[in-house]
């Protein structure tokens, strides 16, 4: 993060440089980038920053989340020029001051589409959104498909920094999964379309739920959060509990729906960390024949509906919305149609995790679920919590095992960490 202008000189101001010390030059003078959360306080911010002789500052405020009493600011440092009028420098120290804002009062609806550019997710999502607008919420729209959003390495760094006492948790990769992640939390509702590619929805999905899921969890960080407050220590970002209510857009070729049928329920799986209520599901398959989606109105239609269902839920308690747009399915909280038969009348929605009762009339087959199921499904507080203490009982059992037998193991693994040379050996 140095001064080209300085390293330059450093090589004797040479004009005849060469590609590799060109190439020096430019990786050693990129812009550097801090990041920091501040708290206002009596509605004025106030931050200090030494900078150095001919050194540029950029300096971005980030308004995040307000409540009566306090205003939290993200501040992110860029060394790049832009020029603020609040901003002044005196004895090559940095002041700025900014006073508090005013709290939108509308809320806002994400819509994301991980689909090709203007192509049929993006059409879609786009037609729920128009329907949000009108329905009084501010809308925000996001496509993918350039964003690099790499799978989770299970590397448990998001882990570490909630341990450690951060306000905030991120992922420590260097890729695009923290705009959609800032989207996603700034949002007050979410709706989001996806092709199917092969039977379930697009990877680049997937990625975003393994890494956003986890590390939101809303038990371990309701845990946490009560630790924290025990010992007097900083509470972790608000908008991690925030109440979300959530649409899915599943969109096919295909004309059989059985090669698009694992797309709604693939799409529900971003519901259940942070504890999001869905409120309708739109299944466009047989987009093959249908050729465009603004073709059929009526696809068109149910899009719209889950705009205005999304937006008209917002802010709301979720026992007050009883809303769903779309098709009933089998079972009473995610409204999919899959079920996982164990060979009695006990069967399980696999999305969900809850547990009904297999009847059949004649023709007809129908699965009761109690109401004590459907308040432990996945996407609510007690299922949570019942994956939280699994977790937490599974490590009271692993790490001990792993103990134990430390030495045994790490003789045991030499063949599997030199497969290789093993196996040319062999």
């Amino acid at each position: 993060n140095g001064s080209v202008q300085d390293l330059w000189r450093q090589l004797g101001y040479s004009r005849e440089l060469e590609n590799s010390e060109i190439d020096y030059l430019k990786s050693v003078s990129m812009p550097g980038m801090k990041m920091e959360t501040v708290q206002v306080k009596n509605g004025i911010l106030t931050l200090e920053n030494i900078i150095m002789p001919q050194e540029i500052r950029m300096i971005e405020i980030l308004y995040r989340y307000s409540y009566p009493d306090k205003k939290y600011s993200k501040i992110m440092y860029h060394d790049r020029e832009k020029h603020g009028k609040r901003i002044k420098a005196i004895n090559n120290k940095l002041y700025l001051s900014t006073e508090k804002k005013r709290w939108r009062k509308n809320m806002k609806v994400l819509g994301i589409s991980f689909g090709r550019k203007n192509q049929r997710s993006d059409v879609l999502v786009k037609e729920a959104l128009f329907a949000a607008k009108a329905a009084g919420a501010d809308v925000q729209f996001i496509n993918t498909l350039t964003l690099n959003i790499g799978h989770c390495r299970a590397c448990d760094y998001c882990s570490r920094m909630r341990d450690k006492g951060e306000v905030e948790i991120h992922c420590c990769m260097k890729d695009d999964y923290h705009i959609l992640e800032e989207a996603c939390l700034e949002a007050d509702g979410i709706i989001i379309a996806a092709p199917v590619y092969a039977v379930g929805i697009v990877g680049q999905f997937k990625n975003f739920v393994d890494r956003f899921g986890p590390s939101h969890d809303r038990a371990a960080l309701l845990e946490e959060n009560r630790k924290r407050k025990e010992e007097g220590k900083p509470e972790l970002d608000p908008r991690y509990f925030k109440d979300r209510y959530v649409g899915y857009i599943s969109v096919g070729g295909a004309q059989t729906h059985n090669w698009v049928a694992l797309g709604l329920p693939m799409l529900d799986l971003f519901s259940f960390s942070l504890c999001m209520k869905c409120v309708g599901h739109v299944d466009a398959y047989d987009q093959g024949r249908t050729g465009h989606p603004l073709l059929d109105q009526e696809l068109m239609e149910k899009c719209s509906k889950l705009g205005t269902a999304v937006a008209q839920s917002l802010g709301k308690p979720y026992e007050e919305v009883n809303t769903w747009e779309g098709e009933e399915g089998v079972c009473p909280v995610c409204h999919n149609s899959l079920l996982s038969v164990t060979g009695t009348t006990r069967v399980e929605c696999p999305i969900c995790g809850i547990w009904g009762t297999l009847s059949v009339n004649g023709e007809k087959v129908s699965v009761a679920f109690s109401e004590e199921e459907k308040n432990r499904a996945r996407n609510t507080t007690i299922g949570i919590y019942e994956h939280y203490n699994e977790i937490q009982n599974m490590i009271k059992v692993c790490v001990p095992k792993l103990t134990a037998h430390k030495e045994d193991l790490e003789k045991k693994m030499e063949k599997y960490k030199n497969f290789e040379q093993v196996i040319e050996n062999m």
